[in-house]
């Protein structure tokens, strides 16, 4: 029997590891404790997009839920922006987190199949304008179209393909987010739907993202960095 663990603890890793990741990038890039926390921070976007996934199945009202992730990235813009020295000319990843629910619903809907795949083509594009782009609404629509474990397979074959067409067009860091798939794959694997008595943890993930880049933006200027 497999051992399982509940929602806030997963999300609650994810967070950990996403922080971990944005301080090694302000603080000590380009060393190996850095290298180290840049492969866990890729645990933290796959979480994220499951329980996106998971969010849109058991969501009452996805309508509130789709306005909830965009009043959130919208927040999130600025801290983000500033966080990359303003040179993050690109949507946050809670943007990405909007399309990718925006294309789930999509491809759930009734619409002509046809037009179902080129509304999706469509979002995957302009997706590309934001933190993790494609690659993010395709896992949650890996995770939200199918089962938990043929959802892990599916994401894990895009990762593969990902980091192969890193490695093709010259990015020296495709690698990183082997371990960290790898990882998330194993959280989620683990990951008890009938565990009792959990905080809800995805709201306060609303708050964590900002919050931990205007932490890390003061910790700066009050440092002189």
């Amino acid at each position: 029997m497999r051992p399982c663990i509940g929602k806030t603890a997963v999300k609650t890793a994810a967070y950990i590891c996403m922080i971990a990741d944005h301080l090694a990038y302000a603080f000590f890039d380009n060393s190996p404790a850095a290298m180290f926390c840049h492969m866990a921070g890729k645990v933290t976007a796959p979480v994220m997009f499951f329980f996106v996934a998971e969010g849109f199945k058991h969501s009452d009202n996805v309508d509130a839920y789709m306005a909830r992730l965009f009043v959130a990235a919208a927040v999130s813009q600025w801290p983000f922006y500033t966080f990359y020295g303003g040179s993050a000319f690109f949507g946050n990843v809670i943007f990405t987190l909007f399309l990718a629910l925006l294309a789930l619903r999509i491809a759930k809907s009734g619409m002509d199949t046809a037009i179902r795949i080129s509304v999706i083509i469509a979002i995957c594009l302009f997706s590309t304008l934001c933190d993790w782009g494609p690659f993010g609404v395709c896992c949650t629509l890996c995770f939200g179209l199918f089962d938990r474990k043929k959802g892990i397979k599916a994401f894990l074959l895009i990762t593969l393909l990902k980091v192969i067409i890193l490695a093709a067009t010259g990015d020296a860091k495709g690698y990183e987010y082997i371990p960290g798939s790898l990882a998330a794959a194993f959280l989620i694997w683990l990951l008890d739907d009938e565990k009792t008595g959990e905080i809800r943890a995805g709201r306060l993930g609303y708050a964590i993202y900002p919050l931990q880049f205007i932490a890390i933006n003061t910790i700066k200027i009050w440092g002189g960095m």
